[in-house]
């Protein structure tokens, strides 16, 4: 799954919500939501953490970026079928939409 500091700017999209919807978001800065249920909706800190070199193994290494935070919106969403050689559609695959949240009338602080 994409993370959304890899978008590019062409592809962010941006998520307006209130302070309670905001607050209402449980928070995997750090994971994913185990249960992949479509429409499913998170919040993620982009600068919680810095990211190793070799970020692919293990993308954060605990130290708290100074920038303050950067909240994106996750939402499950669920990926097109592929067919097999045989014309079977494949297994359900979920994907992930991020989105740039922007709260209305003020800034959320740190998770």
């Amino acid at each position: 799954m994409l993370l959304p500091e890899t978008l590019s700017v062409s592809d962010v999209k941006i998520a307006v919500l209130t302070e309670a919807e905001f607050d209402a978001l449980l928070e995997y800065s750090c994971s994913f939501p185990t249960e992949e249920a479509v429409g499913k909706r998170w919040k993620r800190n982009a600068n919680v953490y810095k990211q190793q070199a070799c970020w692919s193994l293990h993308p954060f290494d605990g130290t708290p970026e100074p920038s303050g935070p950067d909240w994106w919106l996750g939402e499950y969403v669920l990926m097109p079928r592929r067919a097999d050689l045989s014309n079977r559609p494949g297994p359900r695959v979920f994907g992930v939409r991020w989105s740039k949240i922007v709260v209305r009338g003020s800034r959320p602080g740190p998770g």
